[in-house]
C-alpha cells in the first residue's frame, strides 16, 4: 500500500512538471502572435531604469487571457497606448505679479511665463510646456489624464519659480482667471529660489541708470518705466526674505 502511494505522489509530480512545461510552452508560443490592450495605466507614462510597473492589460490569442503582470523596466521607456483609449484635456489661466506698472508695459511683465505640467514619474520628453502671451493668459490642449497626476512649475527670468506638487486633472481646467491670475513674485535675480541680500546687491550695480546708458540693464527695470531707480528697490524689497515654498498652494 505504502508503495503504491509514493507511486501516485510521483505519477501526480510528473503531470504537474508536464503541466506546468506545456502551459509555459503555451503562453511563449501564445506571446509571439498574441495582441495587448493595455487597460491601466490609463495614459501614455514612461518610467525610469529599473522601476517595477504593474499593469493591468487583457491580452487574448490561443484561448489564454492574461489581467495582470509586472514589467521591470531596462530602460528609460514609454508605455504609449491607443489614441483613442485616452482621454486629453485642457488646462489654462492667467499669470501676473504682485506690483503695479503701465498700460504700456504690461505686454513685456505679463508674457514669457513659461509654464510646465511633469507628469509624476516622468522622462524629460513627457514634459507639457507652453508660455503666457502678452496678457499673461497660457494655454495648454491635449493634456493626458492620468490618475498620479502632475507638478506644475511656472517660471520666469528674474521671479521666484513657483511650484505645484500634486495637480490631478479629470476634466478641461482654468487655474485662474484675468481678474484673479496665478501671482508671481519678482526679485530672484540669481535664480536661486529665494530672494534676498543677492538680489539686492545685483539690482544696485544697475541703480539709477536708465534707458539709453552705458549700464543699463532692463532686467533689473522691474516694472518697466526705461529706469532702474527707487521703485524698483521697493518692489524688490516688498518680496525680501521670500522663498518658492512661501507661496500658496493652488490646490
Amino acid at each position: 500500500m505504502m508503495k503504491c502511494n509514493v507511486m501516485l505522489r510521483k505519477l501526480f509530480c510528473m503531470i504537474m512538471v508536464l503541466s506546468i512545461i506545456f502551459t509555459i510552452s503555451s503562453v511563449n508560443t501564445f506571446a509571439a502572435n498574441a495582441s495587448v490592450k493595455i487597460t491601466s495605466p490609463s495614459e501614455c507614462c514612461s518610467y525610469t531604469v529599473g522601476d517595477q510597473v504593474k499593469l493591468s492589460a487583457v491580452v487574448m490569442g490561443n484561448g489564454h487571457k492574461i489581467t495582470k503582470f509586472f514589467v521591470k523596466t531596462s530602460d528609460c521607456r514609454k508605455i504609449k497606448l491607443n489614441e483613442a483609449s485616452v482621454k486629453k484635456i485642457t488646462v489654462s489661466g492667467y499669470i501676473s505679479t504682485d506690483f503695479g506698472f503701465s498700460p504700456q508695459a504690461a505686454p513685456y511683465i505679463k508674457s514669457g511665463f513659461i509654464v510646465e505640467l511633469i507628469p509624476k514619474t516622468s522622462c524629460e520628453g513627457d514634459i507639457l510646456r507652453t508660455e503666457t502671451d502678452e496678457n499673461g493668459y497660457f494655454k495648454l490642449e491635449n493634456v493626458p489624464q492620468i490618475e498620479e497626476g502632475y507638478k506644475m512649475e511656472i517660471k520666469k527670468k528674474n521671479y521666484l519659480t513657483r511650484y505645484v506638487d500634486n495637480l490631478v486633472l479629470t476634466e478641461d481646467t482654468e487655474l485662474s482667471s484675468q481678474d484673479s491670475p496665478i501671482v508671481l513674485w519678482v526679485g530672484d535675480f540669481v535664480q536661486d529660489n529665494a530672494i534676498n541680500i543677492l538680489d539686492a546687491v545685483e539690482l544696485v550695480k544697475y541703480f539709477n541708470s536708465y534707458r539709453g546708458d552705458n549700464i543699463y540693464n532692463e532686467d533689473y527695470d522691474v516694472n518697466r518705466d526705461n529706469v532702474v531707480n527707487l521703485l524698483d528697490l521697493v518692489i524688490l524689497t516688498n518680496n525680501f526674505g521670500k522663498i518658492s515654498n512661501d507661496y500658496e498652494q493652488l490646490y
